[in-house]
């Protein structure tokens, strides 16, 4: 992403941004169990990526504090993997919903620490861990081979 086409307050956005994330990672709602915290698709993977293009753009050398509790969230949920609940439980959330979260959740462990290695030759043990997390839950059979379970959520959640 090259921010230099914006020609808005980077250090506002910036800012703005890492609120949003504060709030987000202290909200009860999004607590998870072993004192973690859901790392949304809508809200923790959007600001990731535009957080990471905001560092550059405002040349700042090491990443945001919020950053690395995101990092460090993800890193333990993905070297925990088989001790911690999903996100969402079919209990919960309906029928599916438990396959659904791991598939999703997988995926994205994977994405945010590969994205966050990219200087790196060899991944580090918490992304080689959420590799494997990922390649496990990967569809072997049928016509969704190759595909991972994504989290759907009732369209009662959506207001439909």
């Amino acid at each position: 992403m090259n921010l230099r086409q914006f020609p808005g307050n980077k250090q506002a956005a910036a800012s703005y941004l890492d609120a949003r994330q504060t709030w987000w990672m202290h909200w009860p709602k999004a607590a998870r169990d072993h004192e973690t915290f859901c790392v949304s698709c809508h809200t923790v993977v959007p600001y990731l990526l535009a957080r990471s293009a905001l560092r550059s753009a405002l040349a700042q050398p090491a990443i945001s504090p919020d950053e690395r509790k995101i990092l460090d969230n993800v890193q333990k949920r993905a070297l925990l993997w088989d001790a911690l609940k999903p996100f969402y439980s079919d209990e919960k959330v309906g029928p599916m919903k438990t396959p659904q979260s791991r598939g999703t959740e997988s995926v994205l462990n994977a994405l945010i620490l590969a994205s966050y290695e990219t200087q790196d030759t060899n991944l580090r043990p918490a992304s080689a861990k959420a590799f494997a997390n990922m390649w496990a839950l990967q569809q072997k059979t049928g016509e969704k081979k190759g595909a991972w379970s994504w989290f759907k959520l009732p369209t009662t959640a959506l207001g439909s």
